[in-house]
């Protein structure tokens, strides 16, 4: 994996580990599959090596064959990915098309402080992706949540939790799933029996994960953001 340091028109520059699957170089015209990795409150600060320590960019030091560009952001110490929206979807807007991703086969996941981020995320742009996949994720603490998993009414979810959990109550994902297929998302959960709040230890590992996050395509866009 690579860094670099993104710095937005506005707001915080953010450091950015970068995975390119194997073949990345030798196919130019190809486009590419790109996931946007957020990670949980622990991590948080200014060196983007604490993020190769759990979590996705761990397990991308096993799979260098992991066939998705992956970015993964590194949050300030002091913040949340909830005052970042702005500056992750001006990420997504520069490095996109840096590294010859598809536009239409962009998905978002994270982990605890990184699934509620998923969740924000997608519900502020549900039209640019693909897929989100919430690990352990909480109701967010911002305006309009739950309700606001109604936007992703077009973005297929799968949620995983860890039924032991006892930092995040699984009442948290059953909530917004609820939200989610009420206004008609296509909405999956699975609560991971015997697993704890390190839910990405498991469902990260799944390959059946990746098949079904390579499957799926964003509409064609007609519009952007919303209010």
């Amino acid at each position: 994996m690579r860094s670099l340091v993104f710095t937005p028109p506005v707001g915080p520059s953010l450091p950015v580990l970068v995975h390119l699957p194997p073949g990345h170089a030798r196919h130019p015209r190809r486009r590419w599959p790109v996931v946007l990795h957020l990670h949980g409150g622990g991590e948080r600060g200014r060196d983007v090596r604490t993020l190769l320590r759990n979590d996705l960019p761990l397990r991308l030091l096993r799979d260098r064959a992991f066939p998705f560009v992956v970015f993964s952001p590194l949050c300030p110490r002091g913040t949340t990915w909830g005052g970042l929206l702005d500056v992750l979807l001006a990420l997504l807007d520069e490095l996109v098309p840096a590294v010859r991703g598809n536009p239409r086969r962009v998905h978002v996941t994270g982990a605890s402080m990184g699934g509620s981020g998923a969740w924000m995320l997608a519900a502020e742009d549900p039209a640019r992706f693909a897929t989100a996949v919430p690990l352990c994720a909480s109701v967010p603490n911002e305006p309009g949540w739950p309700r606001r998993a109604a936007r992703l009414a077009t973005v297929p979810v799968w949620a995983f939790h860890g039924k032991l959990d006892p930092v995040i109550p699984v009442r948290h994902p059953r909530l917004l799933q609820a939200v989610h297929r009420a206004a008609g998302g296509r909405s999956r959960l699975t609560i991971l029996p015997g697993v704890g709040h390190r839910v990405w230890d498991v469902a990260y590992d799944d390959p059946r994960l990746w098949t079904w996050v390579a499957r799926r395509r964003a509409p064609r866009r007609r519009g952007s953001r919303g209010p």
